[in-house]
């Protein structure tokens, strides 16, 4: 069962041991895309409602685009969560 952890800062995120997995509503690569591997520990980020900034999203090697048009936060997760395969 996925966890979810809760952090101050997009910074804290990158302390976490693991790969870090963005959406990010402008990204080329699409989520469909992405194979899990059982074997790693992963992050999912889901920005606030207004975005992230440029800083916060610079943090970030691995960037996804979930759907073409903007989803509310908690049903980007659901989305998200729905099209994951493994």
């Amino acid at each position: 069962m996925p966890t979810i952890d809760v952090v101050d800062s997009a910074a804290d995120i990158i302390k976490l041991d693991g790969r870090k997995i963005l959406f990010a509503q402008n990204s080329e690569n699409k989520i469909s895309d992405l194979k899990i591997n059982q074997k790693e520990r992963y992050f999912f980020i889901f920005g606030p409602e207004g975005g992230l900034t440029r800083e916060e999203l610079n943090l970030f090697d691995e960037k996804y685009k979930l759907v073409d048009n903007r989803l509310r936060t908690e049903t980007a997760i659901i989305k998200c969560a729905s099209i994951i395969t493994i």
